[in-house]
């Protein structure tokens, strides 16, 4: 199991996302968010003649898309993002492309009488099942019976 409190989350439990395609929209908003104006996220003209070929998402924007994603399968039993950890884009995102996200417990440690910490391997990957972002993931999750 990879929800419930701590002592139910289970080394080597997996889940899969829904997927979400990667808009134009998501690009500008998050370009104006951060202010990374990079021509290789902005400028289709300048972005053609680089090295994909053509725009392609943000890798920031790919990692904080994986926190929303994960979203549906942990509101309710983690406490807060602990963090990452051999975050890799190993490929490029391109406006309309399909992302999914792989969870999976890799491990569990620095248990508390309330809390502890759950590691989880990320693999995002696009429509033809190619991985395009790889980490590691940590997460404070309560203890059953702690309040949140």
């Amino acid at each position: 199991m990879l929800t419930g409190p701590f002592e139910d989350v289970e080394v080597g439990a997996e889940v899969s996302t829904r997927g979400v395609t990667v808009t134009e929209t998501h690009v500008v908003q998050f370009s104006g968010l951060t202010g990374d104006q990079a021509w290789l996220h902005v400028d289709a003209a300048a972005a053609e003649a680089g090295p994909f070929g053509a725009r392609v998402a943000h890798g920031l924007l790919l990692l904080s898309m994986c926190g929303g994603l994960m979203y549906e399968h942990s509101s309710e039993w983690a406490l807060a993002n602990y963090g990452y950890d051999r975050v890799r884009f190993t490929a490029p995102v391109f406006l309309g492309d399909t992302v999914h996200l792989g969870v999976s417990c890799s491990a569990k440690e620095r248990e508390t009488a309330d809390n502890g910490v759950v590691c989880l391997a990320l693999d995002l990957r696009n429509q033809r099942d190619e991985p395009v972002l790889v980490a590691q993931q940590r997460v404070l999750v309560a203890k059953r019976g702690t309040d949140r």
